[in-house]
C-alpha cells in the first residue's frame, strides 16, 4: 500500500528547509496557473544554488531576472517551432 503525503496532509500544505517555509501544492490546476503566471509578483522566483547554477548554467531554467527570461524564451520559442523541429529532424536521419 502506497500513501501520499497529500493524502495525510492535503492538497496545499508548508514544507520547512530550516527557517524557509516552501509552499507545496498538489492536484490544484488553477491555482497552480495563477502562481506560475505571478503577474502581480507575489510569487518571486528565488536565487538558484551555485551548484545548480555550476551544472545547468546562466540560462533559461536559472535565471530570475524577467527581462533576461524573456528573451531566452523568445530565442528558445523559434527553436523549438514545430516546422523548425521536422526540418532539423529530417536532416539528422540523412
Amino acid at each position: 500500500m502506497v500513501i501520499f503525503l497529500y493524502e495525510i496532509v492535503g492538497k496545499k500544505y508548508l514544507q520547512w528547509h530550516g527557517s524557509l517555509a516552501q509552499l507545496v501544492i498538489t492536484e490544484e490546476p488553477e491555482l497552480c496557473k495563477e502562481i506560475m503566471s505571478n503577474k502581480d509578483k507575489a510569487y518571486p522566483k528565488r536565487e538558484p544554488d551555485t551548484f545548480v547554477k555550476k551544472i545547468l548554467g546562466d540560462g533559461l531554467v536559472t535565471t530570475t531576472e524577467g527581462e533576461k527570461w524573456g528573451k531566452m524564451r523568445k530565442i528558445a520559442t523559434h527553436a523549438f517551432n514545430g516546422e523548425c523541429l521536422k526540418v532539423s529532424f529530417l536532416q539528422l536521419l540523412w
